[in-house]
């Protein structure tokens, strides 16, 4: 039975209890609801039956209830609940707290005993062992050496039971060595355990790694951490060898990360390869398909737009006019942050990039999870902006010539680069595949020049080089475009962790398939944007 049940019991007991047993009842509830923090302290949310609640601070129990406790510390029947009570006492400051220290070691040591021979077998070895652990914690923290090592006996007599098993439990194993391991005084006798664990689980590589992350930390020679460390990547090698899917390639990135924290740059390498060999068969990926039907509203807006303009010029720079489709905002609100973060699938990796090389990066750090909302925003914008693109081409169906003039800047946007920009509006409208490859370039030298032109500096001077992509983006602000179209621009083009990033994609052949007809949209929107801010200076 778990304090929980036993307080429940006793709980109901207490309405039907005469006033005089009513009182301890309720004090044995209060006890059973105390519960050790993994600070080491009793900390109780109990309510109690009476207005006030009962304290949450052991320290703070009435003296009336220490002593009912004290009472039946000597005379319950198991020893769980008599060790229970001795901790809670020792505590609370009730008595002299070395005997109650000594009374609750005898008795976790007893209950140990009770629990291992429950028929409930799992949960029966598993409180056996948390007794022994708890025994063991007294002891070290009462100085009582005599104690701790019949303690240490016995929990390794305890995990070397479970290991020799036809059903070995690693956690009971982990439960039983981690107090050790934590001291300096007591971790080697965790080492033949734990080398027996390492054999044991030679077929689990997460609980071998589990293990040999132990004996890395009995090791004080550098040599032989090495040496385990190489061990670590190679168990995770193997893993993933044996593995398909989306557990392959998890388990690669953790090799990867432990090979390259560990300064191991061979199995580094070693991982890299493995991970470039992945491709979207060997991760049984499937494309979800979601149907949308967007209101006609916005696109008949759209049109009227291109419609109402006078001509071609008027016409393009009215699509150049767009907000930007994501904002600067940092954040999304409390609900959509939270429905992004719990989504399924939602993993601490990289966008995966299957053409790789696949670089390992660290877990902890954390996308934002507004960008994925923005993303959808980005990509709701860029089916309008080819919608319109698309109405300016049957409207007016213009000549490269026609398109260059419009577009021509003689110091940022020269006659012959606009020449090859509308070569791409042109090959977008055919649905060929050249139209971002052209024009993205283009859109690069547009941005420096025009960055440029407004006295924003693009030249580092420590070494002599024009700024690249990512550093004008970051400037943007400072050549007076607003933050939203800095943000839409970082991610439409240059992010490969969060956005669309498809100006790498795209010209650095890491996409498989051309772009979608509504992104190439979405870089032309993006160049338009930028000779809009040449052709119109604020």
């Amino acid at each position: 039975m778990s304090f929980d049940q036993l307080a429940n019991r006793l709980g109901a007991a207490v309405g039907s209890a005469a006033p005089e047993d009513s009182i301890k009842v309720e004090a044995l509830v209060a006890a059973a609801n105390y519960r050790l923090g993994l600070d080491g302290t009793f900390t109780s949310f109990y309510r109690g039956a009476t207005p006030e609640r009962w304290p949450a601070e052991i320290e703070k129990v009435p003296a009336e209830t220490l002593e009912v406790w004290a009472t039946y510390a000597d005379t319950a029947e198991h020893p769980g609940v008599r060790a229970h009570l001795h901790d809670l006492l020792a505590a609370a400051g009730h008595g002299q707290r070395h005997l109650h220290i000594r009374a609750a070691i005898a008795d976790y040591r007893e209950a140990a005993e009770w629990f291992a021979a429950a028929q409930e077998v799992v949960p029966g070895r598993w409180r056996a062992g948390e007794s022994l652990v708890r025994a063991f914690l007294l002891a070290v923290s009462a100085g009582q050496k005599d104690l701790a090592g019949g303690l240490v006996t016995d929990m390794q007599a305890m995990a070397e039971e479970s290991l020799d098993s036809s059903d070995p439990a690693p956690g009971i194993v982990g439960l039983l060595i981690d107090p050790l391991l934590e001291r300096k005084a007591y971790k080697h006798s965790a080492r033949p355990l734990v080398e027996k664990a390492i054999e044991t689980f030679k077929d689990n590589p997460h609980h071998q790694l589990d293990f040999l992350a132990d004996l890395r930390s009995l090791e004080a020679d550098e040599s032989a951490r090495q040496l385990i460390d190489r061990r670590r990547v190679e168990t995770l090698l193997d893993a993933a060898g044996a593995e398909d899917g989306l557990n392959k390639l998890l388990l690669l990135h953790t090799a990867a990360v432990m090979a390259r924290d560990s300064g191991r740059s061979d199995l580094y390498d070693k991982v890299r390869i493995e991970q470039q060999k992945l491709t979207r068969q060997d991760l049984k990926l499937e494309t979800i398909t979601t149907a949308v039907d967007l209101p006609t509203e916005v696109f008949e807006a759209c049109e009227q737009q291109v419609a109402q303009a006078a001509s071609l010029a008027e016409a393009l720079w009215a699509v150049a006019s767009w907000a930007a489709p994501v904002g600067d905002e940092s954040t999304t609100d409390a609900d959509q942050l939270d429905e992004l973060r719990d989504g399924f699938l939602r993993l601490p990796t990289n966008r995966l990039n299957l053409a790789g090389p696949v670089l390992a990066h660290v877990d902890a750090i954390e996308k934002d999870p507004g960008d994925d909302l923005r993303i959808v925003r980005m990509e709701l914008a860029g089916l309008l902006v080819a919608h319109q693109l698309d109405c300016i081409w049957r409207r007016f169906d213009p000549s490269d010539a026609e398109i260059a003039k419009v577009l021509t800047h003689e110091e940022v946007a020269p006659l012959a680069k606009m020449c090859e920009l509308a070569s791409a509006f042109r090959a977008y409208w055919y649905r060929e595949p050249t139209a971002a490859k052209t024009a993205l370039p283009l859109l690069e030298g547009v941005l420096r020049r025009h960055l440029k032109s407004v006295g924003v500096p693009i030249i580092q001077s420590a070494k002599g080089v024009v700024d690249q992509l990512g550093t004008l983006i970051d400037k943007m602000v400072d050549g007076g475009f607003d933050a939203g179209w800095q943000t839409t621009f970082r991610l439409l083009l240059a992010d490969p962790k969060e956005g669309l990033n498809l100006r790498n994609a795209e010209l650095h052949d890491l996409r498989d398939e051309p772009l979608h007809h509504h992104h190439v949209a979405l870089v032309l929107l993006a160049t338009l944007v930028v000779l809009r801010a040449v052709h119109s200076p604020r």
